[in-house]
């Protein structure tokens, strides 16, 4: 799965997670670049947890449910 996530460039944004802003006021603050490093994490983050979610059966998939991160599911597996 690693070599995986690497060759879709996903693999740091799982290691090291990215900061969610909290309120959208935040995220409507941001700078233009910031706001498009967001928006790549953003995509990082979807296209990791789709390659996560491909490779769990059913009764893995109800464990890691709650994760809203790809950090936060390899933690919980």
């Amino acid at each position: 799965m690693n070599a995986f996530l690497g060759s879709q460039e996903c693999i740091k944004i799982v290691e090291y997670d990215y900061d969610e802003p909290e309120f959208k006021e935040v995220e409507d603050s941001l700078q233009e670049l910031e706001k498009q490093i967001l928006k790549t994490n953003r995509k990082k983050d979807n296209k990791a947890k789709i390659i996560i979610y491909q490779g769990l059966d059913e009764t893995i998939f109800e464990i890691i449910a709650s994760a809203e991160t790809s950090k936060e599911i390899c933690e919980a597996l």
